[in-house]
């Protein structure tokens, strides 16, 4: 039988430790990185304010020709 549990303290962090690299990334646009939290798949979508992204190479197109902004954000809870 599978464990249903949520916030298992060892998925939590690693849930964690990702989030905390892909807002560094993201401050620092470090495509690869960025890259590295999305499935590479044509059916990963990302969901945004200003753009959707459908496709890791459509998500990857838009990483690379973004401008390098401050997008440095307050994070209140995780």
């Amino acid at each position: 039988m599978k464990d249903y549990t949520p916030n298992i303290p060892e998925v939590v962090e690693e849930v964690r430790q990702k989030f905390e690299a892909y807002e560094v990334a993201l401050v620092e646009k470090n495509v690869d990185v960025l890259d590295d939290t999305f499935w590479n798949s044509p059916f990963t979508v990302r969901l945004a304010m200003g753009e959707h992204g459908y496709g890791f190479d459509a998500i990857h197109a838009f990483r690379v020709a973004r401008k390098a902004l401050n997008v440095l954000r307050e994070i209140v809870q995780l």
